[in-house]
């Protein structure tokens, strides 16, 4: 387990914390009935990697070239 990984909320940008994708993987693996909760926190990882391909695509267009 390689992976940045804090249970605690960060109290300033600096603080180190996880990332989503660990978030999902520990409410899977290591809350007892945490699955409805990795299955949100999955739904709003894709939700968020959609905007930001949406995001890309759209300057992509501006700029003249193709994502």
């Amino acid at each position: 387990f390689t992976s940045g990984y804090s249970d605690k909320l960060p109290s300033s940008v600096f603080d180190s914390g996880r990332s989503l994708s660990v978030h999902i993987f520990d409410l899977a693996m290591n809350v007892p009935g945490g699955s409805p909760q990795a299955y949100r926190s999955a739904f709003v990882l894709l939700l968020l990697l959609i905007l930001i391909h949406k995001a890309f695509q759209s300057l992509a267009k501006k700029m003249g070239g193709t994502l």
